[in-house]
């Protein structure tokens, strides 16, 4: 009631009137009830649950305008229904209601405390989350985009983390040394009390970097509370964890 329709994606167990071709051949499945109301039309006309992967290539960032989606499945689909940019801009939070403890296994808008406010309990972050899995760790993704790298520009990509000053005087030295080289520089800096914009223009801004030709992308880190803990899930897996603390 509280966050649906919204982006929140519910693991559940399975209803024996979903096919097990929909879930990996799994006994539980991801459900979700999108805000868009276009979005809401099409499940309603067609009368039943539709199974809806993501509208990108496995890896690349996540598509937030039809033309997104064009740019990676042009010739692979037959058409796109258009209404208009995503509102939030990353993806749904993923919460595993199938323990005894809901757990999250993507963050997204509705953050942890969200959970807890409508729930009256203290839920679960997958211990895996905005870290890099450990040598040797047997590490099996349990949700879309928990892959070690993910959302991946073309550009090499790296974070810079610390002091807000000394992350704009990295940026701008690394900057200049590629410019000496010959490389083609992209810069992402948000500010740090804008986690909402980040999570709308995010994925927005890898694609613009890999249609400006960028060779590398500089990005500046965010605080990682609330909805930028979520943004900074996607910045990590996007630069494959690389990350450089000044």
């Amino acid at each position: 009631d509280r966050f649906w329709p919204g982006p929140m994606t519910m693991i559940v167990p399975r209803g024996e009137y979903i096919p097990y071709v929909t879930t990996g051949n799994l006994e539980t499945v991801g459900v979700r009830m999108p805000e868009n109301e276009v979005a809401r039309e099409l499940i309603r006309r067609s009368g039943c649950p539709i199974a809806a992967p993501s509208a990108n290539l496995s890896g690349r960032p996540s598509p937030t305008t039809a033309q997104h989606v064009i740019d990676d499945l042009d010739g692979r689909i037959d058409a796109v229904i258009q209404s208009g940019p995503c509102r939030i801009g990353i993806e749904s939070t993923v919460i595993d209601m199938t323990g005894k403890i809901p757990m999250i296994l993507r963050p997204g808008y509705i953050t942890k405390k969200d959970f807890e406010d409508a729930l009256g309990q203290e839920i679960l972050l997958d211990p895996t989350l905005n870290r890099k899995p450990r040598e040797g760790e047997d590490f099996h993704p349990k949700a879309p985009g928990m892959k070690y790298r993910h959302y991946a520009p073309r550009a090499e990509m790296i974070i810079f983390k610390g002091d807000r000053i000394r992350v704009e005087a990295a940026i701008d030295q690394e900057r200049a040394e590629r410019e000496a080289l010959g490389q083609k520089v992209f810069v992402i800096d948000f500010d740090e009390d804008r986690e909402t914009v980040a999570a709308h223009e995010i994925f927005a801004m890898l694609r613009q970097a890999d249609r400006e030709g960028a060779d590398v992308i500089l990005a500046a880190a965010l605080p990682q509370r609330g909805v930028g803990f979520s943004v900074m899930n996607r910045m990590l897996k996007s630069a494959g964890f690389n990350v450089r603390e000044v």
